[in-house]
């Protein structure tokens, strides 16, 4: 029997062991080759974020709308040029300083707060660098102006001289050149018409006679179309004496009027007095006496009419002088300069804050008070002061120049200058922390004294000048009007 063998061939596949050792293997693989992708896109993603532009966070805005200056003015917003005129603009909130300036305007600086998704209307009122001047004459051939003075609507109040005599005539000039004639039929001593325009009071002489040559002793007050006239106070003998009265001007609310007058003084000799008095009743109250002259007309209320300056004259120098009403607190600020004239301009240099608080001025350097005392310096510069009359010591403005200054709306300053050399007449901008910045010389010949009379509310001033160079000793004082704003005086 044949047997056939067969081989049982049996393949073995790999262990256990080995198989988990490949499918170890095999997603380590996997996982470093997700990992890789991962990285892949987030580097992507980063850099996509790196290459594109920075957007930052929407700032919050509101706007401001300035009104009142002239088209095509440009605007700053804290020093950085922020477009032009008409229209809103849209500014950061926040308080901000808004500066605006125009061709041939003096530049001004508004702060304004404004607030987030608000709202905010600004009122420029700038002025004209160079203003439009139109000299003021006598309304009658052949006679002189005595003074000038501001009436509270913007009006020109004129005093006239009418020689050969001691007569005087009042005139109010209003807008478009119209004059008329106010007050009484005949006065021969100083008038003047109230703030308001409403009444007159003049000096006369005793009884009914306005004069007749006398000095004058009485005080009238009449309507402004002079009917209704009567007399209001007769000056008292002192000493076997009359006295003389010189002068009068009212108080910016009409209630009251300030009397000068000269009078024996109980030493002998004689003295001006100055005395306040109710329009309507009483006696007056005396306020002060002055070894010194008052120069007429010279006189700048404060806009509560408490206090009042003027000029006070003698031993060869010319005094600006503040006086308190009616408690008579007097205080002498310190000499002006008065160009060499035997007779001073009658404007005080001074302007008023709108408040009343604090009185801007211009004096001799060599004559004031500072907060360390009292300088006595060589030479007769002019500097620039401000006092509040209820501290004692006036403070220098830093880099002060200019005669006769005022203040502009945005606090910076605005004086009266000489060019280079003793040039022409011009105005000087003074603005704090910058150098000042000088106009186109003023249409009009100054020649060693000269003076403004400023109303601010209506952006003008009464420049007065003395025209002669030569004859310090003659009256030859021009007056002049000067408008700021286009629409002044329209």
């Amino acid at each position: 029997m044949t047997f056939l063998s067969h081989r049982l061939v049996i393949r073995h596949g790999p262990s256990p062991s080995n198989r988990r050792t490949r499918l170890s293997n095999q997603w380590r693989v996997f996982a470093v080759a997700a990992g890789v992708v991962v990285l892949g896109v987030t580097a992507f993603v980063l850099v996509q974020k790196l290459r594109a532009p920075h957007s930052p966070p929407q700032a919050v805005t509101g706007t401001v709308v300035i009104e009142g200056a002239p088209t095509g003015a440009a605007v700053g917003v804290d020093g950085r040029p922020a477009g032009l005129l008409p229209g809103p603009m849209a500014v950061h909130s926040g308080v901000h300083q808004i500066g605006i300036s125009a061709p041939g305007f003096l530049s001004e600086s508004l702060r304004a707060e404004v607030l987030a998704g608000g709202s905010i209307s600004l009122q420029a009122s700038l002025w004209r660098a160079q203003p439009a001047t139109s000299q003021l004459l006598p309304p009658l051939p052949g006679a002189g102006l005595a003074g000038a003075d501001f009436l509270r609507d913007g009006r020109v109040a004129l005093l006239l001289t009418i020689p050969p005599g001691d007569e005087r005539q009042l005139w109010i000039e209003g807008p478009g050149s119209e004059q008329r004639r106010v007050g009484p039929a005949l006065a021969r001593g100083s008038a003047a018409v109230s703030a308001d325009g409403a009444r007159v009071a003049y000096l006369a002489g005793p009884d009914t006679s306005l004069g007749s040559g006398q000095p004058p002793t009485e005080l009238w007050l009449s309507a402004v179309d002079g009917q209704g006239a009567s007399r209001r106070y007769a000056l008292p003998q002192q000493n076997g004496t009359t006295g003389q009265l010189l002068d009068v001007a009212w108080s910016p609310d009409g209630g009251h009027l300030l009397l000068v007058a000269r009078q024996a003084a109980p030493a002998g000799g004689q003295r001006t007095v100055l005395s306040w008095l109710a329009a309507d009743q009483g006696d007056p109250q005396p306020l002060v006496s002055l070894p010194d002259d008052v120069v007429a007309g010279s006189y700048s209320w404060s806009p509560d009419g408490a206090w009042v300056t003027f000029l006070a004259t003698g031993s060869g120098h010319t005094s600006l002088c503040l006086l308190g009403v009616p408690n008579g607190d007097f205080r002498y600020l310190g000499d002006v300069n008065s160009g060499g004239l035997s007779h001073p301009l009658p404007v005080s240099p001074v302007s008023w804050a709108a408040d009343g608080s604090e009185l801007l001025y211009s004096a001799s350097a060599s004559r004031q008070a500072d907060v360390g005392g009292w300088l006595f310096a060589a030479g007769s510069a002019t500097a620039l002061y401000t006092v509040r009359p209820a501290t004692p010591a006036p403070q220098l403005v830093p880099d002060g120049q200019g005669q006769s200054p005022t203040w502009l709306p945005d606090g910076s300053l605005l004086t009266l200058a000489r060019g280079k050399a003793g040039g022409p007449l011009l105005l000087r901008h003074l603005i704090a922390g910058s150098p000042p910045v000088d106009g186109p010389p003023l249409p009009l010949t100054a020649g060693p004294a000269f003076a403004a009379r400023w109303d601010p509310s209506h952006a003008q001033a009464l420049i007065v000048v003395h025209g002669d160079g030569l004859d310090l000793a003659s009256s030859n004082d021009q007056y002049w009007l000067a408008r700021f704003r286009p629409e002044a005086g329209s």
